[in-house]
């Protein structure tokens, strides 16, 4: 095996028949190497006011329903911080008393 000049090992091959037909090995002073993908960033959880980026929600209060809203499985994402519910129209977090009038019939 020999250098060429962009660094890439070439076989030399010397066996009568194939180098018969084969056709001669060409250097290639302008080598590119093979395409690369971006890097992949990473998402940004950047999660709205009064929440926060969990791995993994379970349950949650909302204003339509003040008792917790549970899930069936896992859900990544934003949560709302304690003491505040997830307003449903908006998908904001906010305090109770900010819930929309619809919701706080009940109290």
């Amino acid at each position: 095996m020999r250098k060429s000049l962009g660094q890439r090992p070439v076989v030399v091959i010397t066996h009568p028949v194939v180098y018969r037909y084969s056709p001669p090995v060409r250097y290639v002073s302008n080598y590119v190497p093979s395409y690369r993908p971006p890097p992949q960033q990473l998402p940004s959880y950047a999660c709205r006011i009064n929440q926060m980026y969990v791995q993994c929600i379970p349950c949650e209060r909302a204003c339509n329903n003040p008792n917790w809203l549970c899930y069936n499985y896992c859900v990544a994402g934003c949560t709302c911080l304690s003491g505040f519910f997830r307003d449903t129209i908006t998908n904001n977090c906010v305090t109770y008393n900010l819930c929309p009038r619809l919701y706080q019939q009940g109290r």
